[in-house]
């Protein structure tokens, strides 16, 4: 008998059906063993030897496997053919290993599909489990292991209020608060553009001012209404003629069937999915053998995928749609890896399968696979110039045409931010000497826009092109830092989280290598290198642990006031903006003589006055002006604040650990909240708060 170990119960039943009798297949339901959440299980002193444990909700499915194993000749390992897959493959074989259940042969077999024929092709070709593949997965989880570890009591004991911080992650999280610190120096710039519409047979289009006067007209030329109105004049009273008009015919080529990343970017755009969902649906596809594996840097397709491509556009469509020889694909991304295929269905003749979410996220897949071997679309873009009699104003209108739609027809790859849309717009036919009727001419004000925050699919896009990481590995990134609470999403976009700036700033300024762009792409390399054979594991952690280790003990050797001053430097152009009547940002605004520095409080950073505890003014971290004097402790009466606390707003008498708390009930208006009834309910007491 023969005992095969997949993943997941679903891929099991099936696999067990194509193989038939003689076989007995279990699921592993993923990772067996991984590393204690203790101190010592990664030993840098010990050539970085790691202690495995089972993990507790696994325990019942080994000892099945257990069972099996010690009835079978053959023990075939087929989990993914990934490095997960690898190292969960290994881990079932090191498990059986130690139980002295382990079959005297041992297989391992990948399938890049759950299809009868690619997995009885695949049990035809096994193989020895790949010792790099394992090396770089042991790798990638002792420098987690070792950053998360480090980093963590770090911020814990130095910074309160943080919860973690990990190696990606940070990462991740600063890419975020960057592109927040870049909306905030934002600066608009007012500019006005001058539109006139013409129609000419029935049809009209709008022409934009670009020249005036001999002076070229760019976005920002024109900067104020009085300017924008004496364009506007000069326009009204013009009569234009086309003075050129120029066609220039160009084509556009699909883009390639999904990788991992881009299809949690185009699920995004399209779908609505976080990456997260994206993921969790297309494992259900996979498992169910209607798409191929769904974690993979490949955009090129097997040969005969291709040809059941070209097939089944050749039977959707008439002969222009489908290209003379079959499209190949290469990845321009940086670190890709290509060892599987891309992401395509099984069967090119099923269009359409599953229901609800699994439904719509097959069917982007199927089409944008099946649009990767059609034709290019031909369009044609048409400049047209009028100018007045005089020559002083010339306007330009552009559009375009589509002459072949190619595979536009199927799929049209989706955009992170709209651009200008003044080329898709559609031009009558126009010749030189034409005078089409101007019927309105309109100024309209406009202001530059800061850059956008990240989506989900944005940011995926960014990690990718910077080498950060892996894309299996971003949706559970992107899910930690919402865990985490660094970061909320609103309308789709990411914000940071006060606490998120915080961990953000307080890893730049003490371990800026560990969370700089370039260090940890080139930390990503050696990694894959690692997974190539070209670089030892031990000596990349040796290399890791020799400078990292020094940096995080310097750190934890400094007191928590000197890391606080040294952050209230760091930020003080984000916590002290400068005041628009020129005074000194750091001056309190309760005491008007007290400076304002940053805090470190048991649940968090605050501003605080320095004339502490005569003036009790207070800001939460990152709010200033009138809002944060607001928020801050209010005296009602004599000794007695009214503050703001984990549970909801309470009443404070007296400091430190003789300091009386009463909460205020929910049904008292805090407006409404007099001395008397402080004083009152002062003296009557309650339970403590915080």
């Amino acid at each position: 008998m023969k005992l095969v170990v997949v993943e997941s119960p679903a891929k099991a039943k099936t696999i067990e059906k194509y193989l038939g009798s003689g076989h007995r297949v279990l699921a592993s339901f993923g990772h067996v063993r991984d590393l204690p959440p203790k101190d010592g299980s990664v030993d840098p002193d010990e050539h970085f030897a790691m202690q495995w444990q089972v993990s507790p909700d696994r325990a019942k499915q080994l000892r099945a496997i257990t069972d099996e194993a010690k009835k079978a000749d053959t023990l075939i390992l087929a989990t993914d053919p990934d490095r997960e897959g690898e190292a969960i493959s290994w881990h079932v074989q090191e498990v059986l290993r130690q139980k002295k259940a382990l079959p005297k042969e041992v297989q391992r077999v990948t399938f890049n599909a759950i299809t009868n024929s690619a997995v009885t092709e695949a049990m035809g070709k096994p193989r020895g489990l790949d010792e790099d593949l394992i090396d770089a997965y042991r790798a990638r989880r002792a420098l987690d292991y070792l950053v998360g570890f480090t980093l963590s009591p770090i911020l814990w004991r130095k910074l309160p209020g943080a919860k973690s911080a990990g190696r990606v992650q940070s990462v991740a999280l600063r890419l975020i608060v960057d592109r927040e610190r870049e909306i905030e120096l934002f600066k608009a710039q007012e500019y006005w553009q001058v539109n006139a519409t013409f129609e000419t047979d029935g049809q009209s289009f709008t022409a934009r001012l670009v020249q005036l006067n001999g002076r070229k007209i760019d976005r920002l030329t024109i900067g104020s209404r009085g300017d924008a109105d004496a364009a506007k004049a000069a326009v009204e009273q013009g009569r234009f003629t086309v003075a050129s008009v120029e066609t220039k015919p160009f084509s556009r080529n699909p883009a390639p069937p999904f990788t991992t990343s881009t299809l949690q970017q185009e699920a995004a755009r399209k779908l609505g999915f976080s990456a997260s969902h994206t993921m969790r649906v297309a494992q259900g596809l996979y498992e169910d053998g209607l798409i191929t594996y769904m974690r993979t840097d490949g955009v090129d397709m097997a040969p005969e995928a291709i040809s059941a491509a070209r097939r089944a556009v050749a039977n959707r469509f008439d002969a222009a749609f489908l290209p003379d020889r079959p499209r190949q694909y290469q990845s321009k991304i940086k670190n890709a890896q290509e060892a599987h295929e891309a992401i395509r269905p099984t069967d090119f003749s099923r269009a359409r399968a599953g229901s609800g979410d699994h439904a719509r996220l097959y069917e982007l897949i199927y089409n944008r696979a099946l649009a990767s071997q059609m034709a290019s679309a031909r369009l044609e873009r048409t400049t047209v110039e009028l100018s007045d009699a005089t020559g002083s104003a010339v306007l330009r209108a552009t559009g375009q045409v589509v002459l072949s739609p190619g595979y536009l027809a199927l799929y049209e790859e989706g955009r992170d931010e709209k651009g200008d849309e003044d080329d898709a717009a559609r031009m009558p036919a126009l010749r030189k000497g034409d005078a089409p009727q101007k019927t309105n001419v309109e100024a309209t004000q406009h202001f530059t826009q800061p850059p956008p925050r990240y989506s989900e699919a944005s940011l995926v896009k960014r990690l990718e092109e910077l080498g950060i990481g892996r894309p299996s590995t971003y949706a559970a990134t992107l899910q930690t830092l919402k865990d985490r609470e660094y970061v909320r999403v609103e309308k789709n976009r990411f914000i940071p989280e006060e606490s998120g700036r915080l961990v953000t700033a307080f890893l730049e300024r003490f371990f800026e290598r560990y969370v700089s762009y370039d260090y940890t792409a080139e930390l990503e390399e050696e990694l894959d290198d690692v997974s190539g054979g070209r670089l030892d594991w031990q000596k990349l952690l040796e290399n890791f642990w020799r400078d990292f280790r020094p940096k995080a003990g310097e750190v934890m050797d400094q007191k928590p006031s000197e890391i606080t001053q040294a952050l209230d430097e760091f930020l003080a152009p984000w916590l002290y903006p400068p005041r628009a009547d020129g005074g000194d940002p750091r001056l309190c605004p309760q005491c008007g003589n007290g400076r304002l520095s940053l805090r470190g409080g048991k649940f968090g950073a605050f501003v605080a006055c320095s004339n502490y505890p005569e003036c009790r003014y207070t800001q939460k971290f990152g709010q200033g002006g009138e809002q944060a004097q607001a928020d801050g402790p209010t005296e009602l009466a004599a000794g007695i604040l009214l503050k703001s606390g984990r549970f909801g707003p309470y009443l404070e008498r007296g400091e430190g650990k003789d300091a009386q708390r009463a909460s205020v009930p929910k049904d008292v208006p805090l407006e409404d909240l007099t001395a008397a009834d402080a004083t009152a309910r002062a003296h009557v007491g309650g339970h403590c708060r915080d």
